[in-house]
């Protein structure tokens, strides 16, 4: 398990957002359904709003998905670094980020993968030197398609 921790700038993406009915925080308990339901937006995405056009006409030609326990819920968000039309924004700030990379399957297991290892193992090792910014995980797709992709997993952190 290898992660790096990089500086990123602020971005604006512009996509789709969706709160999942049933699930007021995303667990190890509720992991299952957050997982089918992260899928079944996206396989909604790529037939109504055509998501994979949408993604390489970004400016970075990325596609970004951000996973966010609020108060009232756990949203999913799903857009692109451009100004498409869209009816949500999502501000990511500009920070550090712990950065997992995975390549060569499908996205949504190698994003699973990659959280797994993120809260399992590494930030555990971080706890003593990063302060963790809770809230929410950046899912990259980098290259690739949906089922041979590249991916990168960003969690938001800042030195103590």
């Amino acid at each position: 398990m290898t992660f790096t921790i990089e500086h990123k700038n602020a971005l604006t993406l512009h996509g789709w957002t969706v709160k999942f009915d049933g699930i007021s925080l995303a667990t190890w308990e509720t992991i299952d359904e957050v997982r089918r339901l992260k899928s079944e937006h996206f396989i909604n995405l790529a037939k109504t709003e055509n998501f994979p056009e949408k993604m390489a006409n970004s400016l970075d030609g990325f596609g970004y998905a951000i996973g966010e326990n609020r108060t009232d819920g756990f949203y999913y968000f799903a857009g692109v670094n451009s100004a498409i039309q869209a009816p949500d924004c999502f501000d990511l700030p500009e920070s550090d980020y712990v950065i997992l990379t995975a390549k060569g399957g499908n996205s949504r297991t190698l994003f699973d993968q990659l959280n797994t290892e993120l809260f399992a193992d590494i930030l555990p090792q971080l706890k003593d030197t990063y302060d963790f910014i809770d809230g929410f995980v950046v899912e990259v797709i980098t290259a690739g398609t949906p089922l041979d992709a590249e991916v990168e997993l960003r969690f938001p952190v800042n030195k103590k």
